[in-house]
């Protein structure tokens, strides 16, 4: 009950945020005084809440700092490391309430795979699932889906092709399909993106990266008239329950599905990504709606397999409707050697029409009436079987996408901006996935979020030390820094700087798993 009533409470809080105004409504809603007086007093209240619960989960110094912190974005990575901190000590008591040890928790738990499928619907063999069964109540459900323990490793199943090194990443596409030039990697060098991209900003300029294989379609493309033109007639969504879904996890429903997007002229993508456990994050899930049916693939069983889906993906006829694709572009590209032609972007047509919100909860509410469940947001996806209530939050990302779509192109066609939506769509489209080398900026970054002015040069010698021994482990490890050593943690024990087991185990309670494993080398 009491994680039911912290998740309502954090969804609530999250939703009226997100109705606040924001870029330039904010600029011209700070024009108003009492606009201006309200935000600011909210702030105020904010800090103070939130200096409060630092100082009353860590300690009083931590929240004397917070305090000194000026910058926005410095105070909310202090609340992050908190937060690790404390989601650190979950983990750890969850994997002490399984009876997972220290030697367990390096164990695989990855082979589980169920075809997990809602109220009503069918797997590709027409049986249904007794996943739903499985999941006694709600405050369970949403406590595993936060957390898969530390068991689940699903890479060690494609560890060969983990590179965590800095060298650029090397495009993953085997073939063209719908080229419009012959297929060539082209590594793009800073002195090359200063000259032919003046508006890059520094840090996209220093990386060396090669360039979208698909730069010319995209750039090329326009889309024809049944793409411009609102539809004559409405088509609405079927509802949720009772529109067949399909869970993927085979090479033959991939290729049925495969067939069934090839007929379609449009279909709506989502994806939803892990990051905790690995370096650079990897995608679990993806979610797929026609006008009639929705498929959930399992992204980690079929991770190499994903590639056949191109011939769809970057057929310039076929719409494929996003709702904030910033990041998914570059995770297909990353995972899959995914890469996409003719993409919708509502987010950018909220953007375009200027609506108060241009987040997807605020487009089903508007559009279709429906209150977006944002539990899951945060769900760990590497979980198989999936709970009923994470399939259903997954389906609802793309399940109303293409009426969404139809009710934006008609707002857009009356106010003939309709174009600026594909164009700012194609924008995202010819995104490139780089590695981002790290540097000394990032050690000087960490160290002026943590306010740690105060450090003596011996403190921050070994305050840079251990920033890099933690990036180079969690390379090693292929985990995030988070889990290899939080920062909060790592200002810890610059600070204090240990020498023996013993005063490390003292000054970090509980250890982290890493460091207990590598004590000596952290140590030497």
């Amino acid at each position: 009950e009491f994680a039911k009533a912290l998740f309502g409470s954090l969804v609530h809080g999250t939703r009226l945020s997100n109705e606040l105004p924001a870029a330039e409504q904010r600029e011209y809603a700070a024009t108003f005084p009492p606009f201006t007086a309200a935000v600011g007093g909210l702030g105020g209240q904010l800090t103070e809440m939130m200096a409060g619960f630092i100082d009353q989960q860590a300690q009083r110094a931590a929240a004397q700092r917070f305090n000194q912190l000026e910058d926005v974005a410095d105070r909310f990575e202090s609340l992050v490391d908190l937060s690790d901190r404390l989601l650190e000590r979950v983990d750890t008591d969850l994997d002490a309430a399984r009876g997972l040890g220290p030697q367990a928790a390096q164990t695989l738990a990855s082979t589980l795979r169920s075809p997990a499928i809602t109220n009503g619907a069918t797997s590709q063999t027409g049986e249904r699932s007794e996943a739903i069964a499985r999941t006694p109540n709600r405050a369970t459900a949403i406590g595993s889906a936060m957390s898969a323990g530390s068991a689940t490793r699903p890479q060690m199943r494609w560890r060969a092709e983990v590179d965590n090194s800095d060298q650029p990443f090397l495009p993953k596409l085997r073939s063209k399909p719908h080229a419009l030039v012959p297929l060539q990697l082209v590594l793009t060098t800073p002195q090359e993106e200063v000259r032919g991209a003046a508006g890059l900003d520094a840090a996209s300029r220093a990386v060396p990266h090669y360039s979208n294989p698909y730069e010319h379609e995209i750039a090329a493309f326009t889309p024809d008239d049944a793409q411009l033109t609102p539809p004559a007639a409405e088509r609405m969504y079927p509802p949720l329950h009772a529109t067949p879904c399909h869970w993927i996890d085979t090479e033959a429903a991939l290729q049925q599905l495969r067939a069934r997007l090839q007929a379609s002229s449009e279909f709506a993508i989502d994806l939803e990504a892990h990051s905790y456990r690995s370096y650079r994050g990897f995608v679990c899930l993806m979610q797929i709606s026609t006008r009639d049916e929705d498929f959930l693939i399992d992204a980690m069983e079929l991770r190499s397999s994903l590639h056949v889906l191109n011939d769809t993906f970057t057929d310039p006829r076929i719409t494929k409707v996003l709702h904030g694709g910033d990041s998914d572009v570059l995770w297909l590209q990353r995972d899959f050697g995914l890469y996409l032609v003719g993409v919708f972007d509502t987010g950018q047509a909220a953007r375009v029409l200027e609506m108060p919100s241009f987040s997807l909860a605020h487009l089903l509410k508007t559009y279709c009436g429906v209150t977006a469940n944002k539990t899951y947001q945060l769900a760990d996806w590497r979980i198989r079987p999936l709970t009923d209530e994470m399939i259903s939050y997954a389906r609802q990302d793309t399940h109303y996408l293409l009426y969404v779509h139809d009710r934006l192109k008609h707002e857009l066609h009356a106010q003939q901006r309709t174009s600026a939506v594909w164009q700012r769509s194609a924008e995202l489209c010819r995104q490139a996935y780089k590695v981002v080398p790290l540097s000394e900026d990032d050690h000087t970054a960490l160290l002026r979020r943590q306010n740690a002015g105060q450090l003596r040069p011996q403190q921050v010698s070994a305050h840079r030390a251990l920033f890099r021994w933690r990036d180079t482990l969690a390379r090693e490890e292929d985990e995030s820094c988070s889990y290899v050593l939080p920062n909060h943690l790592l200002l810890k024990l610059a600070q204090a700087m240990p020498r023996t087991p013993e005063q490390l185990r003292m000054i970090c309670h509980p250890l982290p798993p890493l460091l207990n494993y590598h004590t000596a080398s952290l140590l030497a």
